[in-house]
């Protein structure tokens, strides 16, 4: 079992994700938090390197599993601490290895938490009535009554959980996007606009890929679809066998088989 001790009353977004994040990375292990002030509580788990202590305790040691940030402004919130110890301790866990892609994720909470980087003025003039909420603010809204402190308990609880889910769906995310990439190098180029893949693609329409048009399987049979319909409309195909849909905006048509697709693509780009 892993214990982890953080303070009670009101949570913010740093503690709720730090402690997502070791569930996630320890997904094995049972966790049990505590959420108290309680000093002697606080202290042992500081001497305890089995117990992580979080935004709270005024130490960091991550030797220790010590991740407080609050006795130095220089320090990144509980978040960052914890999400650089676990890339440093479980280098090949799929979390560490998607890091990089929600570094940034993780830096905007820390940030939130310490207004690192100005960012409260910056977000109150963006939405100076608060008509939007970012995802801190999402999490710090399921505070309640801080002197209630079994319902502040369950509440916690359901952040985390929450703060789970999203770090889960930012690693998929990240995950399909890194399929992606390799199923675009795969893509066999018919012309210098006219792009085939062998699997669904949805990065080619990117700014540094040059393609107007490409091919792909999708649900319906194969695609050919075009990076602009103003620019780069699809017309001009309703004599290729085959076709069994084009969209009036013009952006997409579908075909019953791969060679009636380049067909329509050899049409439109002239090969």
């Amino acid at each position: 079992m892993i214990d982890i001790v953080t303070h009670n009353g009101i949570f913010h977004a740093d503690e709720v994700v730090a402690v997502a994040l070791l569930r996630i990375v320890l997904t094995e292990k049972e966790i049990f938090v505590t959420r108290t002030r309680d000093e002697s509580i606080i202290k042992r788990g500081l001497l305890n390197p089995e117990t992580f202590v979080i935004d709270v305790g005024g130490k960091w040691v991550p030797g220790m599993r010590n991740f407080d940030h609050h006795q130095s402004l220089r320090l990144r919130a509980s978040n960052m601490l914890v999400f650089n110890y676990i890339k440093e301790t479980f280098p090949d866990s799929l979390l560490s290895t998607l890091m990089p892609a929600i570094t940034n994720i993780m830096l905007g909470i820390s940030n939130w938490d310490t207004n690192g980087d100005g960012i409260h003025q910056k977000w109150f003039e963006f939405t100076p009535d608060n008509k939007y909420k970012n995802f801190s603010q999402i999490i710090n809204g399921f505070n309640r009554n801080p002197k209630e402190e079994e319902m502040q308990d369950i509440l916690f609880s359901k952040a985390v959980d929450i703060a789970k889910d999203f770090i889960y769906n930012e690693m998929y995310a990240a995950e399909q996007k890194q399929k992606q990439k390799v199923i675009y190098q795969a893509g066999v180029e018919l012309t210098s606009t006219l792009i085939l893949f062998d699997a669904y693609c949805n990065v080619w329409k990117k700014p540094d890929n040059d393609y107007n048009y490409a091919i792909m399987p999708n649900a319906q049979g194969w695609a050919l679809v075009s990076r602009d319909a103003d620019k780069y409309p699809i017309e001009g195909i309703d004599d290729i066998p085959g076709l069994m849909f084009a969209h009036k905006a013009k952006f997409i048509a579908i075909f019953q088989g791969k060679q009636a697709a380049i067909s329509a693509g050899a049409k439109i780009c002239g090969f």
